[in-house]
């Protein structure tokens, strides 16, 4: 911890709380786009090590156009998998699945699946009031669902951050699918914004 504190002065601790992670776009009111986030993660073809299917990850990104890089000598990554008593030598069996963080951000090769249509209508009023509610017309809301997904009425959330700019350059990075969407967005943000006018 002592080469953290050489270069920051002040820390943010927070509880950690495990669960599945969503963002929730909202704008004047709408839902526009939900996506839940899952951490960086290899499949197994049963012949790769980790490291090669990470490899193989960071290649399908280059050809995709996604600029997201990952770096094959994050200690976490390391930690993660020696956590679960395993190495970057491992071969998966095929259609295994290997977290590689504990963290879903797309920004460091997390994955997100669009629950747009699918999420329970509870979770569409608590991101529409949480909006209204900080004065915002256009934001993201970030959750963690500790049991269940957000395709059930739940008790047991944690809401995150309410993000006055949601970054969806990652999203949109993902693919064409993913990208129309955002494209979509922010389309309706600009209508929105001169219909204000």
């Amino acid at each position: 911890m002592n080469w953290v504190s050489d270069r920051d002065r002040v820390f943010l601790v927070q509880r950690a709380i495990d669960g599945n992670d969503y963002r929730i776009v909202v704008l004047d009111d709408e839902v526009i786009s939900a996506y839940e986030r899952t951490p960086l993660a290899v499949i197994g073809d049963a012949t790769s090590n980790v490291r090669k299917l990470l490899q193989k990850k960071q290649q399908h990104f280059a050809l995709t156009g996604r600029d997201t890089m990952i770096k094959m000598t994050d200690f976490r990554i390391g930690n993660c998998l020696k956590r679960r008593g395993l190495s970057m030598g491992y071969v998966p069996r095929r259609g295994e699945r290997i977290a590689l963080l504990d963290n879903a951000n797309l920004s460091s090769g997390g994955d997100a699946i669009d629950v747009t249509h699918s999420m329970h209508v509870s979770f569409r009023h608590l991101a529409t009031e949480l909006t209204r509610d900080m004065g915002l017309r256009f934001c993201g809301v970030d959750l963690i669902i500790v049991k269940g997904t957000i395709e059930q009425s739940c008790n047991e959330y944690c809401i995150l951050e309410v993000n006055a700019a949601p970054g969806l350059d990652h999203y949109a990075d993902m693919g064409k699918r993913q990208k129309k969407i955002v494209d979509g967005l922010y389309l309706k943000v600009l209508q929105a914004m001169k219909e204000e006018r």
